[in-house]
């Protein structure tokens, strides 16, 4: 009996070093030149290397997800996703921390692994452009035409912006589509190590998933890559084709003000029956998204505290701000045509389709933004309140003169005012969207500009830390679920 047990174990453990050992042979096989792969039916050959510029980048520690085994993808996987796949492996092999701006395909990574590529970035580029996707092919592909089409419009652009892709999991479809655009961009990978661990079982994963990748996005763009500014895209906006002077422009202008947390392209009221002048711009206490930009000091003041779902939320929390605001536009730089998403239905078709993209080509650079200064446009904010009549709902819907000014006395009425206007009536921590001091600033049909203002007095930030109307304030994504006010003025 003991000789037949030493006999198996014996067996046992030949079989699991040949298994190290063949696995180790996989990880730290011969380095690659790279891969060349086809590109669609036309056979065209794009080459998938890591250009090395000067002396051969020292070899890096392999990140911690590299030394496991990945499944091999499923045998229905489309070519340009296997090509994809390559590239990656190739990298892999190779190991040597590739360049943040002359690799195409980086290797996958994680919020919580090592880093995919280093930095620094090439002289002359202002802000780095990363376009975050998961698995809306169709989508994707229409953001991607617009993106480049308005990139293309400058060749400084090129330069000043390089375009990435970030990629949360591998979906084929989204594969295909990126393999297409590998001479314009540069493709990220983020890939989940284990699933996450909701707060309580009724939320929904996706949320946490989200917060994982801009982890990922963040840490790998500022503390990997060593970019000064950072733009985020998603997968279903469409550019102003002002866009990327909109972000040279304020993005030189944020850096000299370290009141500003963001600057964003979108109005969350730039529905087209609120706006009217696309030279116009505001501060503003509510974090945007949608098509924004940030810098480094801004993640470094944030990022230990990062949270694991919700994100956007997270970000509109007075304790985050810490008293900073973002700049937006009357008229937003960006369009978001994604009906399909985490948040869809009558939400899109309310708020968000009928929402006004810019159309003027305005060269930012060349424009006086001096009034944006904290001091200035708070003194030129408080006399236009100050001046401003105060009506009923209604009679400022209709008024030829202005600015006018309807006032609020608790968080309630607040929605009540901004439900008959048929706007989005959320806040978040007291700040109302797109809200400076409280105000929430739009335009009546004949273009006066409507102050939808607290009464004298009337703090929404004390009143929503007292928990006055905490029930109804359903913020963000899990906010976009809610019920809508149908009754209307506007319509």
């Amino acid at each position: 009996m003991r000789t037949k047990f030493v006999i198996v174990a014996g067996a046992t453990i030949f079989l699991l070093c040949q298994g190290v050992l063949l696995y180790s042979v996989r990880l730290d096989g011969a380095p690659s030149k790279g891969v060349k792969v086809g590109a669609g039916t036309q056979g065209r050959l794009v080459q998938l290397v890591t250009r090395e510029e000067g002396t051969a980048a020292r070899q890096g520690p392999k990140p911690r997800w590299a030394r496991r085994q990945d499944p091999p993808p499923p045998a229905e996987v489309a070519a340009g996703a296997r090509r994809l796949r390559q590239a990656q492996e190739a990298a892999l092999r190779r190991w040597t921390r590739p360049d943040a701006t002359s690799t195409t395909v980086f290797p996958p990574g994680h919020e919580d692994g090592a880093c995919v590529g280093s930095g620094p970035p090439r002289i002359g580029a202002f802000a780095a452009v990363v376009m975050v996707t998961f698995d809306r092919a169709e989508y994707l592909a229409r953001a991607l035409e617009s993106m480049l089409h308005v990139h293309a419009l400058d060749p400084d652009n090129q330069l000043r912006f390089p375009l990435y892709i970030s990629q949360d999991s591998d979906a084929p479809g989204v594969q295909e589509v990126i393999e297409q655009h590998l001479d314009k961009l540069r493709y990220l990978q983020h890939r989940e190590v284990a699933p996450p661990i909701p707060s309580n079982k009724r939320e929904i994963l996706a949320y946490y998933r989200i917060a994982n990748h801009y982890k990922f996005i963040f840490q790998t763009f500022f503390d990997c890559f060593g970019f000064a500014r950072l733009i985020i895209l998603e997968d279903d906006m469409l550019l102003a084709p002002d866009f990327f002077p909109y972000f040279l422009g304020l993005g030189r202008f944020m850096d000299a003000d370290p009141s500003l947390y963001c600057v964003s392209s979108w109005n969350d009221h730039g529905q087209s029956k609120f706006v009217r002048d696309q030279h116009t711009l505001h501060r503003t206490d509510f974090f945007p998204g949608l098509g924004w930009m940030t810098n480094a000091g801004v993640w470094t003041s944030i990022r230990e505290a990062w949270p694991p779902a919700y994100w956007d939320d997270w970000m509109r929390l007075n304790s985050t701000r810490q008293g900073r605001q973002c700049i937006r536009p009357e008229v937003s730089r960006t369009y978001n045509f994604g009906e399909h998403g985490s948040s869809k239905g009558q939400y899109f078709r309310t708020f968000l389709k009928p929402v006004t993209l810019a159309s003027e080509a305005i060269d930012w650079a060349s424009e006086d933004l001096s009034h944006l200064l904290p001091d200035e446009y708070a003194t030129r904010f408080e006399a236009m309140l100050a001046s401003a009549p105060t009506l009923a709902a209604d009679a400022a819907w209709t008024s030829a003169a202005g600015p006018v000014r309807v006032e609020y006395a608790s968080l309630q009425q607040y929605r009540l005012i901004t439900g008959r206007y048929r706007m989005l009536r959320e806040w978040k921590d007291g700040v109302p969207r797109a809200a400076y001091r409280g105000v929430v600033r739009v335009r009546n049909p004949n273009g006066v500009e409507v102050l939808i203002a607290p009464v004298p007095g009337f703090d929404p930030g004390a009143a929503a830390a007292s928990g006055e109307g905490r029930a109804q304030e359903p913020g963000g994504a899990m906010g976009r679920r809610g019920k809508l006010v149908t009754r209307s003025i506007t319509d």
